[in-house]
């Protein structure tokens, strides 16, 4: 997308004095029409809510609750924003599914998983993540590659006139699957829904790129970053 820049990992809303802090190369100032700051949302637990009274658990980041949705208290249930796993509409809705599952059939077939659930931003360009990241997957020592490719060599992106931005996968050594989808540009969100099966059923890059998908779409970039990664 022309004029756009990304700038990750940026410092603001603080006058700095450059010249004195070490290794400091350069500054930028930047004049736009808005600000949109995104600080996140924090779950309701204050007193009020009477979690105490009920003996339910909880900390600064929600109702304490396993991943079937259960708190401490085994016949009450968190769902959704309070329990602070993934604050997300549609991951709300699964795990709705699951406790009602739970409470009318004794059984569901799987817990909830916050890393399957697809997070989507829709600005220009869009974004859209699903699964690990490379640091969450370091973290947890899962040894990983990033595999890449930019839009700009997708003819979708081409006719849309918005060749900029890039799917990344977070594929697991050794086994070659894919544990993350990544991506920022034309149709990001889209994408998710693709990224979201792709991690859900835990498919390799050989998997992914034995896909086939229409042209001219987005979803091309999918299988072809997986064939040239394998």
């Amino acid at each position: 997308m022309r004029g756009f820049k990304c700038v990750v990992g940026g410092r603001g809303l603080e006058p700095l004095n450059l010249s004195h802090v070490k290794g400091a190369a350069r500054h930028f100032t930047w004049r736009a029409e808005q600000v949109v700051q995104a600080l996140g949302r924090v779950p309701h637990v204050s007193a009020s809510l009477g979690l105490e009274r009920a003996g339910i658990a909880y900390s600064a980041g929600g109702i304490v609750a396993d991943d079937w949705c259960r708190t401490n208290i085994g016949h009450i249930y968190a769902v959704g924003d309070v329990n602070g796993k993934s604050m997300l509409l549609h991951a709300a809705e699964r795990q709705n599914r699951l406790v009602t599952d739970l409470i009318l059939r004794g059984y569901t077939p799987e817990p909830f998983r916050a890393t399957e659930m697809p997070m989507t931003v829709f600005t220009r360009p869009a974004l859209m993540s699903v699964g690990l990241s490379t640091e969450a997957a370091q973290a947890q020592g899962i040894k990983v590659s990033e595999e890449r490719r930019q839009m700009r060599w997708e003819d979708r992106a081409l006719i849309m006139g918005e060749p900029e931005g890039l799917v990344k996968f977070v594929v697991a050594k050794g086994t070659g699957r894919v544990i993350g989808v990544h991506a920022v540009g034309i149709d990001a969100v889209s994408l998710s829904t693709v990224g979201h099966l792709i991690v859900r059923y835990g498919l390799t890059l050989q998997d992914v790129s034995l896909m086939t998908f229409p042209h001219p779409t987005q979803f091309e970039i999918l299988n072809t970053l997986a064939w040239n990664s394998v």
